[in-house]
């Protein structure tokens, strides 16, 4: 049964599946699906990839793989060097369903420009533009219907015919994608004195353009909705700056639906080299996504390198389909530093 689900799944809700790219639980270290403002708040060349992997109770998991990489734009004037943007690229691939049936592939480039609201940079605000392209597949062959089944011994009969009409279908369709987002960042600490918080906060608008994503072959299909996120995090440090606790929020509207996610980060120093100016820090989190799944992740930070894990578990009905099989993701990024320092403008993101 769960099979026949699965498959229901991925022939009527295909546009579904194209609106959630990048719906993954460590939201901030998949920046440039967030938020394509994100772009111009980092520092450093950074280079990131994620791995997703959920649904097992259904057979085979649904799998989700994302890279990026970013390129920080500076201007220099007289003897000052200002952070005026960046440039990023962002690779998305998923698949779905028995055999993997299903796939989704999505690449995006983003461009952010920073706007400075005083001469140390405390205050900030980036604007950012994203667009792309987008492909959903299928691949028919594999495909198992309800009326494949045998009603007396549950058996797949390979000689019956599928319920649904394949001539009705496409085997792919190609889309292109437009995303906006702004991004506020205030940063005390800039000034050089003895502040002890920081904060952010964004908005994003993706699929602007409402492409028509759907598989089937009809001249008003489905056009995916227009994914509104609302985020944004403070930033708290002890006073010798070995400890920080950042509470965050991700709000997702789409299509009548919204996600709110709640959470925070604990990180602690464990270990600091002033001369060599390197550094080890360990990281906790915990998140809750309302009325779906509890989020627990743990990671490490070591110079310019950074892994976090993370494991969705499901409270929602889902749960009993997926023999309470819950959601692992793993994250690892890699930066080439400009400031041999901890970044701090969100975690684990630094």
């Amino acid at each position: 049964m769960n099979k026949i689900l699965h498959i229901i799944y991925l022939l009527f809700l295909p546009g579904i599946l194209c609106a959630q790219i990048g719906n993954f639980s460590q939201f901030y270290s998949t920046s440039q699906l967030l938020n394509p403002a994100m772009t111009g708040l980092e520092i450093d060349y950074y280079f990131g990839l994620n791995y997703r992997s959920q649904w097992r109770g259904q057979g085979e998991p649904t799998n989700a793989q994302h890279f990026a990489c970013s390129l920080p734009i500076f201007f220099t004037q007289g003897n000052f060097e200002q952070h005026k943007g960046g440039l990023g690229l962002s690779v998305f691939n998923q698949q779905a369903g028995m055999d993997r049936v299903y796939k989704s592939t999505a690449i995006q480039v983003s461009a952010a420009y920073n706007l400075n609201l005083d001469k140390f940079s405390t205050q900030m605000i980036s604007f950012g533009m994203q667009a792309g392209w987008h492909q959903n597949r299928m691949d028919y062959g594999n495909i198992i219907t309800g009326s494949m089944y045998d009603p007396f011994t549950g058996q797949v009969n390979p000689n019956a015919s599928p319920s649904i009409d394949m001539a009705d279908l496409n085997n792919q369709v190609n889309v292109p994608l437009v995303n906006l987002g702004i991004m506020y960042y205030l940063n005390p600490k800039s000034t050089g004195r003895r502040h002890r918080y920081s904060m952010f906060g964004g908005f994003a608008a993706s699929t602007l353009n409402r492409p028509n994503a759907t598989l089937y072959k009809e001249t008003d299909g489905y056009r995916l909705p227009i994914t509104y996120k609302v985020h944004g995090g403070i930033d708290l440090r002890s006073r010798d700056a070995d400890m920080f606790f950042s509470p965050n929020f991700l709000i997702r509207h789409e299509d009548g639906l919204t996600q709110y996610n709640l959470g925070a980060y604990y990180t602690y120093q464990i270990e600091r080299n002033h001369r060599e100016k390197t550094f080890f820090h360990a990281t906790l989190g915990m998140w809750y996504r309302l009325g779906d799944s509890f989020i627990f992740s743990a990671g490490f930070i070591r110079n310019a390198l950074s892994v976090a894990f993370s494991y969705d578990l499901n409270i929602n009905n889902i749960r009993y389909n997926t023999s309470g099989g819950g959601a692992a993701e793993i994250s690892i990024a890699y930066r080439i530093l400009k400031e041999r320092k901890v970044k701090r403008f969100s975690t684990p993101l630094m």
